[in-house]
């Protein structure tokens, strides 16, 4: 009996194979479920025509979080799972289907991060351009595009926010939803200059917004990072030196221009 257990084994290796080919002539763009299935067929298959081999197959990961082993049909499995090669056939044009898509623009601090509420979203898409309004939910839905599709995506408003990375390809997933991540460029530097009443530079004056400061140089300019945290479309910034009245002036950044204050001299009498 033992002698036929390498023939079974075979034969079985062969219905498998047989099955395998008579899945791709049916289902011509299978979905996960039907991918996994595949694949479980595909290892059991190897290993029954070629026991030997699959047996000695090996995969070994580790990394600081994690570390494990796979021997035999569990490793060719996870290889085909974590690689998906099927997943680059069926995005063929027969596989293809139109659908909707939504493209959630959000702040870079998180996905409920919504920063822009009107506007449009721009698609670049096989050399095609198409854009869409951003509704009250920071979202913009566009129409007939392909899943697998790869697209660039960018924003049209007045004020100049920006994509977070604006040289990325996106790829539309099954889920039909992208996060594009943006920010409001330009709001990360206060710059401008203080002046005397009579246009004269003040030097040293202490600039400061919050907890941030600077002073003003030989020229009377000054120059104020903003950290990250801290970043908005307008700043309270005051400027204090001894001898000068102490005022408060509104910075705008992004309008690129830069804030010229004028100071006043304390009264002697």
């Amino acid at each position: 009996m033992k002698k036929h257990i390498p023939t079974i084994f075979f034969f079985l290796g062969i219905g498998l194979l047989i099955i395998l080919l008579l899945t791709a002539f049916f289902i011509k763009c299978p979905n996960s479920t039907q991918c996994y299935t595949i694949y479980v067929i595909t290892c059991l298959s190897l290993a029954a025509l070629i026991p030997k081999s699959t047996s000695k197959s090996s995969l070994k990961y580790k990394s600081a979080a994690i570390k494990f082993s796979l021997f035999g049909d569990a490793a060719i499995f996870f290889l085909l799972f974590y690689y998906n090669p099927i997943g680059y056939i069926h995005l063929s044009d027969e596989c293809k289907t139109l659908e909707n898509v939504v493209v959630f623009v959000r702040g870079n601090k998180s996905k409920q991060d919504i920063i822009l509420t009107q506007g449009k979203v721009i698609m670049d898409i096989n050399n095609e351009s198409k854009e869409e309004p951003i509704n009250e939910k920071g979202q913009a839905n566009f129409e007939n595009v392909y899943i697998g599709d790869s697209v660039r995506l960018g924003i049209d408003f007045s004020e100049p926010y920006k994509s977070v990375f604006p040289d990325s390809i996106y790829v539309i997933p099954r889920t039909r939803k992208i996060y594009l991540e943006i920010y409001l460029a330009g709001i990360n530097i206060v710059k401008g200059k203080v002046l005397t009443l009579d246009n004269i530079p003040i030097d040293s004056v202490l600039v400061n917004i919050d907890t941030i400061k600077t002073y003003s140089d030989k020229s009377g300019s000054f120059f104020l990072p903003i950290p990250d945290s801290m970043q908005q479309k307008e700043y309270e910034v005051w400027f204090t030196k001894k001898g000068f009245i102490t005022i408060k002036a509104t910075a705008m950044p992004e309008t690129k221009k830069d804030l010229i204050v004028p100071m006043e001299k304390i009264s002697s009498n």
